[in-house]
């Protein structure tokens, strides 16, 4: 029998708060081991951090397994090697603000080291320990959803400068259309499209993507314009960093068969003949690159 070691690695959502054991050799979920959950992001510094120890309480009870590391994924702005939050003003984990979460996690479950780090960058290191990425050098993993999100990885390790790669790492920022990329390559874009052709208010992406697969020509024409929007912008990304794969998550995502097979078709028309995948892993995929993470020693 193999060797087996684990780290438990976490997600900080929003909504709710994900932990689970990670075998480090496989870079799968112990299934038996993961926990949700929810919270209020808006809520009080008892109520965050109380969800926080729950779940990793939760997700070591019962199990037999030595834990080494516990791995955070968790939104940003954050100090990620102090374990201090630095989100306030934006009306989630406000509550949080200049909190030593490191000290949180170390009081709740044992373990020899606690990393922190981007959420994003957790979700490509998911995929590229375990999932669409596994086994490439280089890959650009981009999470359309509420917003845009972006990982540059080269040997596993996230990029933040250097040929190809947007300051920090991020392309959410960067200018496209009338303004930045961000607004072009997420829910509210395509909310906004809705409302400016139907009239209506629309809920998200979802609704939106059931009308299209009823052949609803105002919600085609909608996947049809973000996809063109979407290969002009990450086209000149993917020659000047040439990953090996482009990885697309988040919710939007989960809509792609509305527009993958015109995405790959625009993006050869550009002389651009990478793999473009969705991810595999899902919700799994930051829970994973957490605990990868915080056991590499990087």
């Amino acid at each position: 029998m193999k060797n087996q070691k684990y780290n438990i690695g976490a997600d900080v959502g929003g909504t709710h708060i994900s932990s689970a054991l990670v075998d480090m050799y496989s870079g799968k979920v112990l299934n038996e081991s993961l926990r949700e959950v929810k919270i209020d992001s808006s809520g009080s510094m008892e109520h965050i951090t109380g969800a926080l120890r729950t779940v990793l309480q939760m997700t070591v009870a019962g199990q037999e397994h030595p834990v080494e590391s516990v791995g955070i994924a968790m939104p940003g702005p954050f100090d990620y090697i102090g374990g201090i939050s630095l989100i306030k003003g934006v009306h989630k984990f406000d509550a949080i603000y200049g909190l030593d979460l490191k000290q949180i996690v170390r009081e709740s479950v044992p373990a020899r080291r606690i990393v922190f780090e981007n959420d994003a960058v957790c979700f490509a290191l998911g995929e590229h320990y375990a999932g669409a990425s596994k086994g490439t050098e280089r890959s650009l993993t981009i999470t359309l959803g509420t917003g845009f999100g972006s990982t540059f990885l080269t040997d596993g390790t996230a990029q933040t400068s250097g040929n190809g790669v947007p300051d920090g790492g991020f392309l959410y920022n960067q200018p496209f259309g009338n303004s930045i990329a961000d607004d072009y390559f997420s829910t509210r874009w395509f909310t906004g499209q809705w409302k400016e052709a139907a009239g209506v208010d629309i809920a998200g992406v979802k609704e939106i993507a059931e009308l299209a697969m009823l052949k609803n020509m105002t919600a085609l024409q909608i996947f049809e314009n973000f996809t063109d929007n979407l290969s002009e912008f990450i086209a000149p990304w993917l020659k000047r960093f040439e990953p090996e794969i482009l990885v697309l998550g988040g919710s939007i995502a989960r809509s792609s068969s509305l527009f993958m097979d015109h995405l790959k078709e625009k993006l050869s028309s550009k002389g651009i003949f990478q793999t473009v995948s969705t991810c595999r892993l899902w919700e799994q995929a930051p829970v994973i690159g957490a605990a990868m993470n915080a056991g590499t020693g990087k």
